[in-house]
Protein backbone atom coordinates (compact mmCIF):
# COMPACT_ATOMS: atom_id res chain seq x y z
CA UNK A 1 0.00 0.00 0.00
CA UNK A 2 1.19 3.36 -1.01
CA UNK A 3 -1.26 6.24 0.32
CA UNK A 4 1.58 8.77 -0.53
CA UNK A 5 3.65 9.21 -4.13
CA UNK A 6 6.33 10.73 -4.17
CA UNK A 7 6.54 12.22 -8.13
CA UNK A 8 9.27 15.22 -8.60
CA UNK A 9 9.81 15.02 -4.85
CA UNK A 10 6.17 16.34 -3.94
CA UNK A 11 4.30 14.18 -1.11
CA UNK A 12 0.99 13.40 -2.92
CA UNK A 13 -2.25 10.91 -1.85
CA UNK A 14 -1.94 8.37 -4.19
CA UNK A 15 -5.53 8.52 -4.27
CA UNK A 16 -5.22 12.16 -5.75
CA UNK A 17 -2.73 11.27 -8.25
CA UNK A 18 -4.28 8.53 -10.08
CA UNK A 19 -8.25 10.29 -9.51
CA UNK A 20 -6.22 13.50 -11.96
CA UNK A 21 -4.30 11.03 -14.08
CA UNK A 22 -7.71 9.26 -14.81
CA UNK A 23 -9.48 12.65 -15.56
CA UNK A 24 -6.75 13.75 -17.73
CA UNK A 25 -6.29 10.30 -19.19
CA UNK A 26 -9.95 9.56 -19.76
CA UNK A 27 -10.15 13.72 -21.50
CA UNK A 28 -7.49 12.77 -24.03
CA UNK A 29 -9.33 9.58 -24.79
CA UNK A 30 -12.61 11.83 -25.07
CA UNK A 31 -10.97 14.18 -27.43
CA UNK A 32 -8.92 11.57 -29.78
CA UNK A 33 -12.36 10.10 -29.87
CA UNK A 34 -14.28 12.72 -30.73
CA UNK A 35 -11.90 14.41 -33.31
CA UNK A 36 -12.44 11.08 -35.30
CA UNK A 37 -16.12 11.06 -35.25
CA UNK A 38 -15.88 14.97 -36.23
CA UNK A 39 -14.20 13.52 -39.34
CA UNK A 40 -16.21 11.06 -40.10
CA UNK A 41 -19.98 11.29 -39.13
CA UNK A 42 -21.43 14.20 -40.48
CA UNK A 43 -23.95 14.26 -37.20
CA UNK A 44 -20.42 15.13 -35.15
CA UNK A 45 -19.11 17.94 -37.75
CA UNK A 46 -19.59 20.79 -35.74
CA UNK A 47 -17.06 19.16 -33.33
CA UNK A 48 -14.12 19.95 -36.15
CA UNK A 49 -13.35 22.91 -34.24
CA UNK A 50 -10.80 22.91 -31.75
CA UNK A 51 -12.13 25.38 -29.46
CA UNK A 52 -15.65 23.46 -29.31
CA UNK A 53 -13.69 20.39 -28.34
CA UNK A 54 -11.84 22.03 -25.42
CA UNK A 55 -14.85 23.41 -24.26
CA UNK A 56 -16.86 20.55 -23.95
CA UNK A 57 -13.84 18.53 -22.43
CA UNK A 58 -13.66 20.91 -19.72
CA UNK A 59 -17.64 21.13 -19.34
CA UNK A 60 -17.86 17.66 -18.48
CA UNK A 61 -13.97 17.28 -16.20
CA UNK A 62 -15.48 20.06 -13.73
CA UNK A 63 -19.04 19.18 -14.21
CA UNK A 64 -18.05 15.54 -13.13
CA UNK A 65 -15.51 15.96 -10.29
CA UNK A 66 -17.95 18.10 -8.89
CA UNK A 67 -21.08 16.04 -8.77
CA UNK A 68 -18.50 13.42 -7.47
CA UNK A 69 -17.85 15.24 -4.63
CA UNK A 70 -21.40 16.58 -4.32
CA UNK A 71 -22.66 12.94 -4.18
CA UNK A 72 -19.86 12.00 -1.70
CA UNK A 73 -21.38 14.41 0.71
CA UNK A 74 -24.90 14.15 0.47
CA UNK A 75 -24.91 9.93 0.27
CA UNK A 76 -21.87 9.68 2.71
CA UNK A 77 -21.58 12.11 5.25
CA UNK A 78 -22.63 9.73 8.22
CA UNK A 79 -19.45 9.37 10.28
CA UNK A 80 -17.28 12.08 9.11
CA UNK A 81 -14.89 13.06 12.09
CA UNK A 82 -15.99 16.39 12.52
CA UNK A 83 -13.76 19.26 14.77
CA UNK A 84 -14.81 18.29 18.09
CA UNK A 85 -14.09 14.84 17.20
CA UNK A 86 -17.67 13.38 17.17
CA UNK A 87 -19.12 12.06 14.29
CA UNK A 88 -21.27 13.41 11.62
CA UNK A 89 -24.85 12.35 12.03
CA UNK A 90 -26.25 13.31 8.04
CA UNK A 91 -25.41 15.89 5.79
CA UNK A 92 -26.29 18.66 7.55
CA UNK A 93 -23.66 18.00 10.69
CA UNK A 94 -20.68 17.53 7.89
CA UNK A 95 -21.57 21.07 6.21
CA UNK A 96 -22.27 22.81 9.42
CA UNK A 97 -19.06 22.01 10.63
CA UNK A 98 -17.27 21.95 7.26
CA UNK A 99 -19.17 24.45 4.89
CA UNK A 100 -16.99 23.66 2.36
CA UNK A 101 -16.19 20.05 2.12
CA UNK A 102 -17.90 19.64 -1.19
CA UNK A 103 -15.38 22.04 -2.51
CA UNK A 104 -12.04 19.91 -1.78
CA UNK A 105 -11.66 18.20 -5.11
CA UNK A 106 -8.10 17.03 -3.73
CA UNK A 107 -8.99 15.02 -0.90
CA UNK A 108 -10.42 11.85 -1.02
CA UNK A 109 -13.97 10.86 -0.81
CA UNK A 110 -16.05 11.00 -3.92
CA UNK A 111 -18.67 9.07 -5.90
CA UNK A 112 -17.89 7.10 -8.82
CA UNK A 113 -21.80 7.32 -10.34
CA UNK A 114 -22.01 10.85 -9.26
CA UNK A 115 -18.77 11.90 -11.72
CA UNK A 116 -20.90 9.78 -14.32
CA UNK A 117 -24.34 11.06 -14.12
CA UNK A 118 -23.49 14.51 -12.86
CA UNK A 119 -20.70 14.82 -15.96
CA UNK A 120 -23.56 13.30 -18.48
CA UNK A 121 -26.08 15.81 -17.17
CA UNK A 122 -24.07 18.73 -17.17
CA UNK A 123 -22.55 17.45 -20.78
CA UNK A 124 -26.30 16.95 -22.40
CA UNK A 125 -27.67 20.92 -21.01
CA UNK A 126 -24.33 22.06 -22.89
CA UNK A 127 -24.70 19.92 -26.31
CA UNK A 128 -28.82 21.40 -25.95
CA UNK A 129 -28.21 25.07 -25.40
CA UNK A 130 -25.17 24.57 -28.11
CA UNK A 131 -28.34 23.20 -30.68
CA UNK A 132 -26.14 19.77 -30.92
CA UNK A 133 -28.60 16.78 -28.85
CA UNK A 134 -28.42 15.51 -32.02
CA UNK A 135 -25.03 14.05 -31.42
CA UNK A 136 -25.81 12.51 -28.04
CA UNK A 137 -26.18 8.93 -29.43
CA UNK A 138 -22.52 9.25 -31.09
CA UNK A 139 -21.09 10.96 -28.49
CA UNK A 140 -22.27 8.35 -25.99
CA UNK A 141 -20.85 5.31 -27.93
CA UNK A 142 -17.49 7.12 -27.92
CA UNK A 143 -17.47 8.06 -24.68
CA UNK A 144 -17.15 4.69 -23.89
CA UNK A 145 -14.08 4.42 -23.86
CA UNK A 146 -12.81 7.54 -21.74
CA UNK A 147 -15.40 6.14 -19.41
CA UNK A 148 -14.61 2.85 -18.66
CA UNK A 149 -10.26 3.81 -18.44
CA UNK A 150 -11.00 6.40 -16.19
CA UNK A 151 -12.43 4.09 -13.94
CA UNK A 152 -9.77 1.66 -14.24
CA UNK A 153 -7.06 4.56 -12.99
CA UNK A 154 -9.24 5.45 -10.80
CA UNK A 155 -9.73 2.17 -8.85
CA UNK A 156 -5.53 1.93 -9.09
CA UNK A 157 -5.28 4.97 -7.14
CA UNK A 158 -8.20 3.46 -4.72
CA UNK A 159 -6.06 0.16 -3.98
CA UNK A 160 -2.37 2.32 -3.55
CA UNK A 161 -4.11 4.45 -1.27
CA UNK A 162 -6.03 1.77 0.76
CA UNK A 163 -9.70 2.65 0.20
CA UNK A 164 -12.85 0.89 -0.94
CA UNK A 165 -11.16 -2.13 0.52
CA UNK A 166 -13.37 -5.58 1.00
CA UNK A 167 -14.08 -7.92 3.62
CA UNK A 168 -12.30 -10.35 5.18
CA UNK A 169 -11.47 -13.73 3.48
CA UNK A 170 -8.75 -16.39 2.99
CA UNK A 171 -9.54 -16.79 -0.98
CA UNK A 172 -6.15 -17.72 -2.49
CA UNK A 173 -5.88 -13.64 -4.15
CA UNK A 174 -6.60 -12.30 -0.91
CA UNK A 175 -5.11 -8.99 -0.21
CA UNK A 176 -3.14 -7.78 3.28
CA UNK A 177 -2.73 -3.99 3.68
CA UNK A 178 -0.96 -2.54 6.73
CA UNK A 179 -1.52 -3.10 10.46
CA UNK A 180 -2.37 0.15 10.59
CA UNK A 181 -4.08 -0.09 8.36
CA UNK A 182 -8.51 -0.16 9.42
CA UNK A 183 -7.83 -4.12 8.08
CA UNK A 184 -5.44 -4.26 10.89
CA UNK A 185 -3.44 -6.73 8.15
CA UNK A 186 -6.18 -9.06 7.93
CA UNK A 187 -6.73 -10.42 4.36
CA UNK A 188 -9.60 -8.87 2.37
CA UNK A 189 -11.14 -9.04 -1.14
CA UNK A 190 -9.69 -7.09 -3.16
CA UNK A 191 -12.80 -5.19 -4.82
CA UNK A 192 -10.55 -2.15 -6.56
CA UNK A 193 -9.09 -5.40 -8.39
CA UNK A 194 -12.30 -6.74 -9.02
CA UNK A 195 -13.97 -2.79 -10.10
CA UNK A 196 -10.62 -3.03 -12.35
CA UNK A 197 -11.20 -6.26 -14.11
CA UNK A 198 -15.09 -5.13 -14.88
CA UNK A 199 -13.53 -1.67 -16.61
CA UNK A 200 -11.34 -4.38 -19.18
CA UNK A 201 -14.11 -6.29 -19.64
CA UNK A 202 -16.50 -3.03 -20.73
CA UNK A 203 -13.64 -1.86 -22.74
CA UNK A 204 -13.12 -5.07 -24.61
CA UNK A 205 -18.06 -5.39 -24.85
CA UNK A 206 -17.26 -1.87 -26.24
CA UNK A 207 -14.94 -2.65 -28.79
CA UNK A 208 -16.23 -6.03 -29.93
CA UNK A 209 -19.62 -4.09 -30.49
CA UNK A 210 -18.54 -1.10 -32.71
CA UNK A 211 -16.26 -3.02 -34.11
CA UNK A 212 -19.12 -5.15 -35.64
CA UNK A 213 -21.14 -2.19 -36.24
CA UNK A 214 -18.47 -0.59 -38.28
CA UNK A 215 -17.72 -3.58 -40.32
CA UNK A 216 -21.43 -3.77 -41.09
CA UNK A 217 -22.02 -6.91 -39.03
CA UNK A 218 -24.68 -5.58 -37.53
CA UNK A 219 -25.89 -2.69 -39.70
CA UNK A 220 -29.23 -2.38 -37.37
CA UNK A 221 -27.31 -2.17 -33.75
CA UNK A 222 -28.16 1.90 -33.47
CA UNK A 223 -25.71 4.90 -32.26
CA UNK A 224 -25.12 4.52 -28.45
CA UNK A 225 -25.77 1.20 -27.93
CA UNK A 226 -22.17 0.16 -27.52
CA UNK A 227 -21.41 2.88 -25.23
CA UNK A 228 -24.45 2.12 -22.89
CA UNK A 229 -23.84 -1.45 -22.93
CA UNK A 230 -20.08 -0.89 -21.63
CA UNK A 231 -21.47 1.28 -18.85
CA UNK A 232 -23.89 -1.64 -18.10
CA UNK A 233 -21.03 -3.97 -17.77
CA UNK A 234 -19.43 -1.70 -15.27
CA UNK A 235 -22.27 -1.19 -13.38
CA UNK A 236 -23.15 -5.10 -13.13
CA UNK A 237 -19.57 -5.88 -11.74
CA UNK A 238 -20.15 -2.84 -9.46
CA UNK A 239 -23.45 -4.65 -8.48
CA UNK A 240 -21.43 -7.77 -7.14
CA UNK A 241 -18.47 -6.38 -5.86
CA UNK A 242 -20.59 -3.88 -3.82
CA UNK A 243 -21.12 -6.93 -1.53
CA UNK A 244 -18.31 -7.80 -0.57
CA UNK A 245 -17.08 -4.50 0.40
CA UNK A 246 -15.91 -3.88 4.01
CA UNK A 247 -15.36 -0.17 4.15
CA UNK A 248 -18.04 1.46 6.18
CA UNK A 249 -19.89 4.81 5.71
CA UNK A 250 -20.98 4.41 1.90
CA UNK A 251 -24.10 5.34 2.64
CA UNK A 252 -27.45 2.75 1.65
CA UNK A 253 -30.73 2.39 1.79
CA UNK A 254 -32.03 -1.03 3.14
CA UNK A 255 -30.23 -4.13 1.90
CA UNK A 256 -28.33 -2.10 -0.71
CA UNK A 257 -25.49 0.65 -0.75
CA UNK A 258 -26.06 3.78 -2.44
CA UNK A 259 -23.82 2.44 -5.45
CA UNK A 260 -25.68 -0.95 -5.62
CA UNK A 261 -29.00 0.95 -5.91
CA UNK A 262 -27.70 3.08 -8.71
CA UNK A 263 -26.11 0.18 -10.42
CA UNK A 264 -29.22 -1.66 -10.54
CA UNK A 265 -31.07 1.19 -12.03
CA UNK A 266 -28.26 2.13 -14.79
CA UNK A 267 -28.82 -1.62 -15.78
CA UNK A 268 -32.81 -1.66 -15.51
CA UNK A 269 -32.40 1.74 -17.46
CA UNK A 270 -29.60 0.49 -19.99
CA UNK A 271 -31.78 -2.06 -20.74
CA UNK A 272 -35.40 -0.04 -21.46
CA UNK A 273 -33.02 2.08 -22.97
CA UNK A 274 -31.58 -0.40 -25.70
CA UNK A 275 -35.17 -2.06 -26.27
CA UNK A 276 -36.71 1.24 -27.11
CA UNK A 277 -33.78 2.50 -29.41
CA UNK A 278 -32.97 -0.98 -31.32
CA UNK A 279 -37.09 -1.22 -31.71
CA UNK A 280 -37.25 2.54 -33.18
CA UNK A 281 -34.24 2.29 -35.61
CA UNK A 282 -35.00 -1.12 -36.82
CA UNK A 283 -38.76 0.44 -38.05
CA UNK A 284 -36.66 3.30 -39.17
CA UNK A 285 -34.23 1.82 -41.00
CA UNK A 286 -34.39 -0.32 -44.12
CA UNK A 287 -32.47 -3.56 -43.70
CA UNK A 288 -28.89 -3.58 -44.56
CA UNK A 289 -28.44 0.12 -44.13
CA UNK A 290 -25.80 1.31 -41.76
CA UNK A 291 -26.21 4.76 -41.16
Amino acid sequence: MWPHLHPAGVAISSWAFFAVVASLVATAIGLQRLRALSRRDDVAAPFQRTALQLEFAVVILLGGWLAAKAAHVLFEAEGHVLKDGSFAGDVFDLLRDDPLHWARLLEPGFVFYGGILGGAAVASLWLWRQGLAKTIPSLVDEAGPAVVVGAFLGRVGCFLGGCCYGVATDLPWTVHYPHTHPTAGVGVHPTQGYDMAGALLALMVWGFLMDRRRRGQWPRWPRGLSGVAALMVVAGVRLVSEVVRGDPGRGGLGPLSTSQWISAMVCVLGVAVGAVAYARFRASTPLGRTP
